[in-house]
């Protein structure tokens, strides 16, 4: 498993895996498949709480990736 995988791998175990866009790019990792490459849809033009939250989240990847 590539760290790409990985990274989708745990976003899903934590979140589900419905979370993240259709993008190759997607900060929350990309399920596979058929993608654009227009840029991570999670992160245009979100408000101040949904870039809080993808902060956290990205916070609790990185640390659950950490502890392996």
């Amino acid at each position: 498993m590539n760290a790409k995988q990985k990274v989708r791998a745990t976003v899903c175990e934590l979140f589900g895996e419905s979370i993240g866009c259709a993008d190759g790019g997607c900060v929350f990792g990309h399920p596979g498949g058929m993608h654009t490459n227009g840029g991570c849809n999670c992160l245009k033009d979100p408000d101040r709480y949904a870039l809080v939250r993808i902060a956290m989240r990205l916070n609790q990847v990185a640390t659950k990736l950490a502890d392996q």
